[in-house]
């Protein structure tokens, strides 16, 4: 076995190593291994770094796959620019070569920027039906990083954020119209989603959605929409379902006329449907798009946590990535989430804008509603609704909360589209709320 075969099997079992590690696991010298090296035309080694700091890998091939992957960025006025190349090494890990070095080095997985990107949730659950020509796994939780890049490189041109990984996904993005669903001006919308739905619906496995995820689908007319939509409202599943779409779009009106960044809503009734219609935050209307990037993928890179938002935005904070500011928009909207029982506030419900390798404001809020009100397992179960714990050195935060949560509640309660029952719930967290607002005389002034 020759020298280069002998590095090659090293890195396919062990993964990048310096020439020092492996001319001493090879038991050569250096020049030995230089001069190897210099006389092999092998394309499948890949050289990264310089002097001391040069590091070898083996390419891995990924079927139907070219390497490297470019990556491209959108950008908002739908300029684009190559980001930088993704090699994929062995033994599972990957290289990302970048003029921006934050982001150029090695990463045991998919890097950090492009785990959104996976198909996940409702309408990831859709894409093996969308392509049974790629014969995946049809439950997209079991993909690995192989199946995310060859459909991301192939049919990843409509995918959250700015980002498209490979030329023919990068094509489609700029020379075809990829949203299947559109809107005409003038269109009936009530009917359009009701058919919509119902297509959505007959794609969908049964089953192969996780509990209490929201169906939705995509949608493009004088912008792109998110829209998400309610089983039938003629049982009691499907009207709370409901109620909760419309408790969605007040807690975004709410947080607008509080000054809050929110996306544009609105709640569109068909005979048996409620649908609630959202801008999309990573769309412009001039085909222009903005880069995102959710807490999830930030704690998983840089701190490991994932408790709380606030603790792991103070986390980034310490680690100068956000700042001040960020962190007390975060312990806002936090505590808003609390005083209007969202018990859904996992990291994947808080997103920034990360453009060209950086951090940057927070997205607008979504999917902020009162989670604690959703059906289990098909079935309406009750909810103590119970005030939350003020922290004292968050004193002013929870009194402005405090009466945002009352004024939330009370719009609930006289929302006509919103069922008797949901409306006295609603009246009954008021009333609580508003006999407990003495506790807020004992916080610090």
């Amino acid at each position: 076995m020759s020298i280069v075969q002998e590095i090659k099997r090293y890195l396919m079992h062990r993964g990048p190593a310096t020439a020092l590690t492996l001319a001493n696991a090879l038991d050569i010298s250096q020049p030995q291994f230089s001069r190897a090296l210099s006389q092999s035309s092998d394309s499948d080694l890949l050289r990264v770094g310089a002097a001391r700091s040069t590091q070898y890998a083996l390419l891995r091939r990924i079927e139907s796959v070219e390497v490297p992957i470019p990556v491209y960025e959108i950008g908002e006025t739908a300029n684009s620019t190559l980001l930088g190349n993704l090699f994929p090494v062995h033994p599972s890990s990957f290289y990302f070569a970048s003029d921006i070095k934050s982001l150029e080095r090695f990463y045991d997985s998919l890097p950090f920027f492009l785990n959104d990107m996976r198909p996940s949730g409702f309408l990831g659950r859709l894409i093996p039906r969308h392509h049974p020509e790629l014969a995946f796994p049809k439950d997209v939780r079991n993909w690995s990083d192989e199946h995310c890049l060859r459909y991301l490189s192939e049919f990843g041109s409509e995918t959250i954020g700015n980002l498209v990984l490979g030329d023919k996904s990068f094509q489609k993005t700029v020379f075809e119209s990829n949203l299947e669903q559109s809107i005409g001006i003038g269109e009936d919308r009530a009917l359009s989603y009701s058919k919509i739905a119902e297509d959505v619906l007959h794609l969908a496995l049964p089953g192969s959605s996780a509990a209490g995820e929201q169906p939705k689908f995509l949608v493009r007319g004088l912008e792109n929409f998110l829209v998400k939509f309610s089983p039938p409202i003629s049982n009691e599943i499907g009207q709370r379902r409901s109620d909760l779409l419309v408790c969605e779009h007040l807690a975004l009106q709410s947080l607008a006329e509080l000054g809050k960044n929110v996306p544009r809503t609105e709640v569109v009734r068909s005979e048996n449907r409620t649908f609630l219609q959202l801008s999309r935050f990573d769309r412009l209307n001039n085909g222009g798009r903005r880069g995102i990037i959710s807490l999830f993928s930030l704690d998983a890179e840089f701190v490991g946590d994932l408790s709380s938002w606030e603790k792991t935005v103070r986390a980034l904070v310490e680690l100068k990535l956000l700042g001040a500011s960020d962190l007390e928009e975060v312990i806002w909207r936090a505590a808003f989430g609390e005083i209007i029982a969202n018990t859904d506030m996992h990291h994947g419900n808080l997103s920034f804008y990360f453009e060209q390798g950086k951090l940057n404001s927070l997205t607008p809020i979504y999917d902020m509603l009162p989670m604690a009100y959703a059906p289990r397992n098909e079935q309406i179960t009750d909810f103590n609704y119970v005030v939350p714990t003020p922290h004292p050195r968050e004193a002013a935060t929870w009194r402005a909360v405090w009466k945002a949560g009352i004024d939330y509640w009370g719009k609930v309660a006289d929302e006509p589209m919103i069922s008797q029952q949901f409306r006295q719930i609603a009246a009954e967290n008021r009333a609580v709320l508003k006999e407990s607002e003495k506790v807020l005389d004992r916080l610090p002034s």
